[in-house]
């Protein structure tokens, strides 16, 4: 093996051992980033007419009255002509899920993109095995830390919004016939 070939053989190590770090460094801060967006509230803020914003969990509502648990540790009931506004939660938990989900399906798409590398003549390139395999791994860990935190996010937003919905009332049968018309 010629010197040129060697220097391309180590600069081809050295950069599959900064995409390792690299994916390391990734993962770690994904890690970390689960912690802090599942450790988030799951409360919803209640702006009122008549005084500060209330924040916690609305457990259940009727037609007049808005029932919910405080993060303070209070309960309370909030007539809905009181209510201006109710921001739900999951938003930011929905779209960091969005898009780190988006970006692991992209390093799953680009992992079979890596040149071929039919031939194991170390002189040939890097070993292209390494860069799927980094690929591979970048995905699957996006992925993991991606799916929950969106699905999470959707569920915190969906439960929130039915429990502050107006409950409907029930449904009425058609009234029988009794002699055609």
């Amino acid at each position: 093996m010629g010197s040129h070939d060697k220097v391309i053989k180590d600069g081809y190590s050295a950069v599959v051992r900064i995409l390792a770090a690299h994916s390391i460094r990734q993962t770690i801060a994904l890690i970390v980033l689960v912690v802090l967006v599942e450790g988030c509230s799951s409360s919803a803020t209640i702006v009122r007419r008549s005084g500060p914003p209330i924040v916690g969990r609305i457990d259940y509502s009727d037609e007049h009255q808005l029932f919910v648990s405080g993060d303070d540790d209070g309960r309370y009931s909030i007539e809905r002509a009181d209510v201006v506004s109710i921001d739900h939660p999951g938003h930011f938990g929905t779209v960091l899920g969005s898009i780190s989900s988006g970006v692991g399906v992209g390093f799953l798409l680009l992992a079979p993109l890596a040149s071929d590398c039919s031939s194991r003549d170390p002189t040939h390139g890097p070993d292209c095995w390494n860069v799927r395999a980094l690929s591979i791994v970048m995905g699957v860990t996006y992925l993991v830390v991606g799916v929950p935190i969106l699905f999470n996010s959707l569920a915190d937003h969906a439960r929130s919004t039915a429990a502050a919905t107006i409950p409907q009332p029930p449904l009425q049968p058609f009234p029988a016939r009794l002699s055609p018309p």
